[in-house]
């Protein structure tokens, strides 16, 4: 299951730009700029050929941005999966480059790095993941309810176990789960679940809060929820 929504939400390029390739970048373009080519890539190559050509000027947010982009670029499984062999190289560069700025990432950018990497689905990257995590727990206060569920969905889609990560995690959602969506909720019960991490007093209010919203939560988000439940053992109304 997919975290979709808010800043990092959808994976369509939006005004009808999807399936068009941006043109090679000019030489000598501002960060500010590169996030302009980064968000406006709509395939895999597209947004690796932004960091091919402009590695060296990215900064911070255009490393965050582009694994953001490259977990939203339009593949299919095998598309995806040709890809992360015929440019492991490259991503691997791009992790370790990535590694060099985690320290000045905010919330929201470790947030979107994570969801780029787990839904990118490149098993290499989860080294650099337990990195993030570590600067997410030093911020952990700044992340808002998305970031928080998509951080633990991010974790648990790649199988990266962070205990300490998901401690921090669990004490700031019990404090703000009045805000999390219902998407959020599900995922967040469903990476807990994934990972087997037990969380009693969040599962507690996870299930308070959607109790109260339930006709608000879809198909796949009760089935999501229920299941975790399940997995964990954990009470529900």
């Amino acid at each position: 299951e997919m975290p979709a929504q808010g800043a990092w939400r959808r994976e369509m390029p939006a005004h009808g730009t999807a399936h068009r390739e941006m043109p090679s970048p000019r030489a000598g373009l501002l960060p500010r700029e590169i996030t302009s080519y980064l968000t406006n890539a709509a395939s895999l190559s597209a947004v690796l050929a932004v960091y091919k050509h402009h590695g060296s000027s990215f900064n911070e947010i255009n490393f965050a941005t582009a694994w953001n982009r490259l977990g939203k670029a339009q593949a299919t499984g095998s598309e995806r999966a040709g890809f992360l062999q015929q440019e492991e190289r490259v991503l691997l560069q791009l992790l370790q480059d990535t590694e060099r700025v985690i320290s000045c990432l905010d919330a929201r950018n470790i947030a979107g790095a994570c969801y780029g990497m787990a839904r990118l689905g490149f098993a290499p990257a989860s080294a650099t993941m337990r990195l993030l995590g570590a600067e997410a727990m030093a911020r952990i206060e700044e992340f808002d309810a998305q970031g928080l569920a998509n951080t633990a969905w991010a974790f648990a889609t790649l199988g990266v176990r962070a205990p300490q990560l998901f401690d921090a995690i669990t004490r700031e959602s019990e404090q703000r789960i009045g805000s999390f969506t219902t998407q959020n909720l599900a995922n967040t019960a469903w990476a807990f679940a994934a990972l087997g991490v037990p969380a009693p007093r969040l599962f507690d209010a996870i299930a308070r809060e959607s109790e109260q919203r339930i006709r608000s939560f879809d198909a796949r988000e009760i089935s999501n929820t229920a299941w975790a439940f399940a997995t964990l053992g954990a009470p529900a109304p």
